[in-house]
């Protein structure tokens, strides 16, 4: 008779729990919830490093809204810049290289992100780098706590990098 107690409120929290999601219980929690959900690993990057990159708050209709602005995506990948080639030659992007994207999104109570157009996950745009820190003082920042930079290859079919234009084949 215990035994079926036992399983029937065991039963019900299982219950419980799948039907409700956790729900954050800060706007901070929110907010990280998300970014890990985006799977951005430079974005998740810049904001371990410099939480004031990104901001969220309420909107009038009481969505929560996220943002992360300017963020120097180049900081955080390993960058080879390849001429396509035959035969194809890859280097390091040259020191002048930057991109920078500004992100935002919409978060649910639950801290699921959700773009403004289409099903995607985040908006994002090409934007102005703002950088909380150096190239420099980041990189060795991802050093010493163990975060390595993310692989980024780019086939510079255009010669912009390489000097070498190529038809896409």
């Amino acid at each position: 008779m215990l035994v079926r107690i036992v399983a029937s409120i065991l039963s019900i929290f299982v219950t419980v729990a799948l039907c409700y999601p956790v729900r954050a219980q800060t706007p901070d929690e929110l907010l990280q919830r998300s970014l890990a959900k985006l799977r951005v690993p430079e974005l998740e990057i810049a904001y371990s490093l410099h939480p004031t990159v990104c901001s969220i708050g309420r909107e009038q209709d009481q969505r929560w809204s996220a943002a992360c602005e300017g963020v120097p995506i180049h900081f955080y990948r390993q960058i080879t810049i390849c001429d396509p080639g035959p035969p194809k030659q890859c280097g390091l992007a040259p020191a002048n290289y930057t991109f920078c994207r500004s992100f935002y999104w919409d978060v649910d109570a639950s801290g699921n992100p959700s773009g403004s157009f289409g099903n995607r996950q985040f908006d994002s745009i090409e934007a102005d780098c703002m950088p909380k820190g150096t190239l420099n003082s980041d990189r060795a920042e991802m050093a010493i706590r163990g975060i390595a930079l993310v692989p980024e290859e780019i086939l510079d079919y255009a010669g912009r990098y390489t000097g070498k234009p190529r038809p896409i084949k």
